[in-house]
């Protein structure tokens, strides 16, 4: 061969290796989901709800001080370290060099604006407690009372630069790993990965939040590629796709109790002989098998057992229909009553088969009810307007402090979110006093003996009727490598490809 033919071959040879090369460059990557259903809202703008779901979705792209771990320890985010030198004060050390996803610098200034303005609906904070710059890249935080669990509380106290808050509507800049590229409610959340993130960079370049009502769609668009992770598998569908080689079912009790709630300032339920006959109308274990597939625990108070304050004492309601019948008509309603239950359609695990069911169970002590099922774009909104007088309602205490499920609950309205979501009118000075002193006990012991008599009291006064604690599931395609958190948020910095 001459020189001429083999430089022509070489030259030949090497187009032909970068066409290969170009042939088998990775494609962009890109995470789809099937969601069952949307956000409620990009944090801090209407219609956004403080629902865990919209919380954990938001949490991708706006970023707090602290943040938990797999086993719900608290690790750092923002802040690097903090010192706790007395029962009121907390000292927080940010991270130097972080950016927003705009580029700015995070400043001391940006997380006291975040934590003190009205605007964020911070609820980690009493209206006495204070927030300033403590130094070169630290803040102090001052309680107005001893706060053990203010650092589980600010994991959801999200962090945005001081310039945006005077915007309305507020945009959407964060330190996460995410950055917002659109959101069309109802129907997709679309985000792309944040250049500035101070973390690893997230492996995945943009994610697809899609939403798809249908379990049966979910599920299919998983099975076909077109998603890598589901969401909200149903009950009876986890035992199906345990045994398909494509993906994995990750599937556990959750921190999440449902229960039933009533507005106990007025009648019906102002009587305490009715709520009662309610609770004893209703069988946990019946339901669980009906309406949730056998997956679920029955719930006998507002936090489940992992929860500090979680009093083993309350014993398992028996069902007893003919009690609950006498019990009406000791309370003047000898024929029954008819009621109306509120609840979602798309927030907990077969919401609406719980609906019906406890309809069901229900009629046989002479209770007729009539079931409005509504989206939770429009069901967190109606609690707080329409103050309902009968509905479904779960709470996941994810500090893992019962205080902070009583504080919320059923304590009386007050600032700083106590009372936040007591949309029933509950208002007990007994149970105030307890929660209360459930923050500021002298010590762990009288702080716990405190809450679990305070869970005691609304098991007593049966301000509520307690459901289950239901399973959650998700399904991963095996595309995609993820350990979930418990709870199973969707933090999608923690995803890669399969290798």
């Amino acid at each position: 061969m001459s020189g001429r033919r083999f430089l022509a071959f070489l030259i030949a040879l090497a187009c032909c290796a970068g066409c290969k090369r170009a042939a088998v460059a990775p494609a962009r990557t890109v995470l789809n989901v099937a969601t069952r259903a949307d956000v409620t809202g990009i944090f801090p703008n209407p219609p956004y709800q403080a629902e865990v779901y919209s919380i954990d979705v938001n949490a991708n792209v706006f970023d707090s001080l602290v943040r938990f771990d797999q086993g719900l320890r608290v690790l750092p985010a923002l802040a690097e370290t903090w010192e706790n030198p007395d029962d009121a004060t907390w000292i927080f050390q940010l991270r130097s060099g972080v950016r927003f996803s705009n580029g700015a610098p995070v400043r001391a200034s940006d997380v006291v604006a975040s934590l003190r303005t009205s605007k964020l609906r911070n609820t980690s904070l009493l209206p006495g407690d204070t927030v300033e710059v403590d130094g070169p890249n630290r803040i102090a935080i001052r309680t107005s009372r001893r706060s053990p669990h203010l650092l589980a509380s600010l994991q959801s106290s999200f962090i945005l630069p001081e310039e945006a808050l005077a915007h309305e509507p507020v945009p959407a800049i964060g330190s996460g790993p995410y950055g917002l590229t659109r959101w069309t409610p109802g129907r997709e959340l679309v985000l792309h990965r944040n250049p500035f993130f101070y973390g690893p960079a997230p492996k995945f370049e943009e994610v697809n939040l899609r939403v798809t009502p249908s379990a049966s769609e979910r599920i299919a668009a998983l099975l076909s590629g077109r998603a890598q992770i589901a969401d909200a598998i149903p009950p009876e569908e986890v035992a199906r796709l345990t045994r398909e080689p494509r993906v994995r079912v990750v599937s556990e009790p959750g921190l999440r109790v449902l229960f039933l709630a009533f507005r106990v300032d007025r009648p019906p339920f102002s009587d305490l002989r009715v709520r009662r006959a309610f609770r004893l109308a209703i069988d946990q274990k019946e339901l669980i098998r009906r309406a949730l597939s056998g997956q679920a625990l029955p719930a006998t108070q507002l936090v489940p057992p992992q929860v500090f304050g979680y009093d083993a004492e309350i014993p398992e309601t028996r069902a007893d229909v003919a009690a609950a019948r006498r019990l009406l008509a000791e309370a003047g309603y000898p024929k029954g009553l008819s009621v109306r239950l509120d609840g979602p359609s798309d927030r907990y695990v077969n919401d609406v088969q719980i609906l019906h069911e406890v309809k069901r169970q229900l009629a046989a002590a002479g209770i007729t009810v009539t079931v409005d099922a509504m989206p939770k774009s429009r069901y967190f909104p109606h609690l707080k307007t329409e103050a309902p007088s009968f509905y479904l309602l779960g709470w996941v205490c994810n500090t893992l402090f019962g205080g902070d499920a009583l504080e919320v609950l059923v304590r009386t309205r007050g600032p700083g979110g106590q009372g936040d979501f007591n949309y029933q009118g509950i208002s007990e000075p007994e149970l105030d006093r307890l929660t209360e002193e459930g923050f500021q006990g002298a010590d762990s012991e009288a702080r716990l003996a405190a809450v679990q008599k305070a869970m005691a009291f609304v098991s007593e006064k049966e301000l509520v009727v307690p459901l289950v604690i239901p399973r959650e599931a998700i399904a991963i395609s095996r595309e995609v490598e993820w350990q979930p958190e418990t709870g199973l948020a969707l933090r999608f910095a923690q995803m890669r490809p399969a290798q």
